[in-house]
């Protein structure tokens, strides 16, 4: 990731949010300094299924700087008002993935880590989140994981490192 990330520092005396996080890499990790500076989401990352929407966002931000006025202002921008109090055990598959993707990119951080946001999202959902991401990266770092030609082509990169798949001779 260090290496991934210093390809695109030019400048190294420039303010940069990507040098905030070399900066940070480079020295020891303390959790709770890597907390405060990295906001990932994942199809894997699982918050508890029986904390409402509302209460998951409330406890998250409790915990973290949040870069919306409200939790209620969260969830509209996720079009999730409606599911505020429903457990999240209870949300359909992309609902769950947009409720993760909320977490990570109103979240206050220099480091945005994303795998697969899109996940489990049909067309339509997908290109409004991918609008969204475009819009909450600004100023900080995307680091994104993805296979979807959908989000690679709406979020382009400064740099890139794409891995093909091979077969053992």
């Amino acid at each position: 990731l260090l290496h991934l990330l210093d390809l695109g520092v030019a400048h190294p005396h420039r303010a940069h949010p990507r040098d905030q996080v070399l900066e940070l890499l480079r020295s020891p990790l303390e959790p709770e300094l890597l907390y405060r500076h990295l906001a990932w989401a994942a199809p894997a990352l699982e918050p508890h299924p029986a904390l409402t929407l509302r209460e998951t966002y409330a406890l998250h931000f409790q915990l973290k700087a949040c870069t919306v006025p409200s939790v209620a202002a969260c969830l509209e921008r996720l079009e999730l008002g409606a599911q505020a109090e429903l457990p999240l055990g209870r949300l359909s598959s992309g609902q769950q993935q947009r409720a993760r993707l909320g977490l990570a990119l109103f979240a206050q951080s220099a480091l945005l880590v994303l795998d697969e946001p899109t996940t489990h999202l049909d067309a339509a959902t997908a290109t409004r989140m991918l609008s969204l991401i475009a819009e909450q990266r600004a100023g900080r770092t995307l680091l994104l994981a993805s296979n979807l030609e959908r989000e690679l082509s709406a979020l382009p990169a400064d740099h890139s490192l794409r891995l093909e798949a091979t077969t053992a001779a």
